[in-house]
Parts: structure tokens; C-alpha cells; sequence
């Protein structure tokens, strides 16, 4: 081997350490999450399609929830600061459901909660009740700056809420 390729070898394994130290597994938080309204759009299984089948549930209840034929609808903003990865504010939920609270999120294992301060479900119906109960116990987000999944644990099952968020 010549010593000019030798040299363009070493060079390269010289800068990997560079190249894969910059970068993260880290979700930007701060993009995902604040400076957009998400709409709820339905509460699945972690598996699952469409809606979950809550026992308690009538199919009449699921109707007025369906975002493009339902009379129900459920907004919610956050705002907040991150530092290290971290992201906490406060957060206002409105439509057919309001609830207001303080809420934080970690960029690296996507842990989230949620601290829910007031709320007010009587236009929300049984469903509206689901959604203040997952805030209450969520523990785990995922998406991206077009999808957000809010996860709990409901009764035995795992479920999550799916928001889309408003284009303006």
C-alpha cells in the first residue's frame, strides 16, 4: 500500500470518533412538542387500530369524537423550556374537554407527565372523562413535529392518545 493511501486510511479512522460523537438519540422536544395546537384524533392500543373499546363505551360515544364526522373535538398547546434534553411548561386542553396543568418531557427515554390542575368534561361526555384520566397518568410519549402519542397504562391494557397537529 502507498503510504499517501495509508495516510487517507488513518485520516478516516481518525475522524470517525468525530463523525458518530455528533451525533444524538435525542428527540428535539422543544420542535415536537411547543409553537402548535395538536387535535386529538383517537385512543388506540399500542398495536392497535382505531379506536380502543373502552367497556364502558357505546358506539354512539365514539361517533361524535370522529374527527371528520363528529361534533366533538379536543385542542391542546404546550409551552415550555428544555434544558439538557428536558422539557417542562404548562399546557391548556380545550374543545368539548378543558384541562390546564404543568407537563415535562425527556428527549432521550421519552418519559412524559402531566399534572393535571383543573379540568371540565361535562360537554366531553364519557370520552372526555378517558382523556383527563390518560393526562392524569401518562408516562411515556413518542412522535415527531407531525404525530404525537401520549401513552398510559388503562386498566390492563397499554393505550395511547393520537394527536395530529392544526395546520394553520
Amino acid at each position: 500500500m502507498s503510504i499517501l493511501k495509508s495516510i487517507k486510511s488513518w485520516g478516516w479512522v481518525m475522524l470517525l470518533p468525530l463523525l458518530l460523537g455528533g451525533c444524538t438519540t435525542s428527540d428535539d422536544v422543544q420542535a415536537i412538542f411547543t409553537g402548535k395546537t395538536w387535535k386529538m384524533t383517537y385512543i388506540s392500543t399500542d398495536n392497535g387500530q382505531g379506536w380502543y373499546n373502552f367497556s364502558d363505551l357505546t358506539p354512539a360515544d365514539y361517533e361524535v369524537w370522529t374527527p371528520k364526522t363528529g361534533s366533538k373535538s379536543f385542542t391542546i398547546s404546550f409551552t415550555g423550556s428544555e434544558n439538557d434534553h428536558v422539557i417542562s411548561g404548562t399546557f391548556t386542553g380545550s374543545g368539548s374537554v378543558s384541562a390546564s396543568g404543568k407537563w415535562n418531557a425527556n428527549g432521550e427515554s421519552q418519559k412524559f407527565g402531566a399534572k393535571v390542575e383543573s379540568s371540565n368534561v361535562t360537554a366531553g361526555g364519557k370520552i372526555g372523562a378517558k382523556i383527563i384520566e390518560i393526562l392524569k397518568t401518562a408516562d411515556k410519549y413518542s412522535g415527531d413535529e407531525d404525530n404525537l402519542f401520549i401513552y398510559c397504562t388503562y386498566e390492563r391494557d397499554r393505550i395511547f392518545m393520537a394527536f395530529k397537529p392544526i395546520k394553520e
